[in-house]
């Protein structure tokens, strides 16, 4: 009899004795091991740290529901800190720090970023590798912003454009 991984379709056990005709189907350790989190209640954050772009989760007004490890690390603050923070906040936008704050200056409503999000939000219409920047003290970051509409939130990839690719500035 035959034992195959009912999710990966590797084989568990082979008997090679027996008949060929013989299958039967379970689970795997390397299977077991990844379903485990998920069936004791996998929290958003470690969801999203299974993936290797940095990501983040918004409502529809920018506010930071999870973050994964890659987005922390990115902008070197530990996830916990951003949760229920402001998109502008979060990226440590100068205009979000203005008296007025993200989202409602004049600068946000040229914000790539905020009208990726509102426009899937209300759309539900994937954007893919939206060219995007943030003003930040230390200048300006281009970003690919990638935004997936998820119930009433946002999923966001922002990865950011390597220096090389970056225009220079003409003298």
């Amino acid at each position: 009899m035959k034992v195959i991984c009912s999710y990966c379709r590797e084989t568990i056990e082979e008997d090679q004795a027996a008949a060929e005709s013989n299958i039967s189907h379970g689970m795997c350790s390397e299977c077991y091991e990844h379903f485990k989190p998920q069936w004791e209640g996998l929290s958003l954050g470690h969801y999203l740290d299974r993936f290797h772009a940095p990501i983040l989760v918004v409502d529809e007004n920018l506010r930071l529901l999870a973050a994964n490890q890659v987005m922390a690390d990115l902008l070197g603050r530990p996830e916990r800190e951003l949760k229920g923070l402001l998109g502008g906040e979060v990226a440590e936008c100068i205009y979000a720090r203005l008296e007025e704050g993200c989202g409602k200056t004049v600068h946000c409503t040229a914000c790539t970023i905020r009208n990726s999000v509102t426009h899937t939000f209300n759309t539900g219409e994937t954007l893919d590798q939206v060219p995007c920047y943030v003003e930040q003290d230390t200048g300006t970051k281009l970003f690919r912003l990638t935004t997936v509409k998820l119930n009433e939130s946002i999923q966001m990839i922002l990865e950011p454009v390597p220096e090389e690719e970056n225009p220079t500035p003409s003298e």
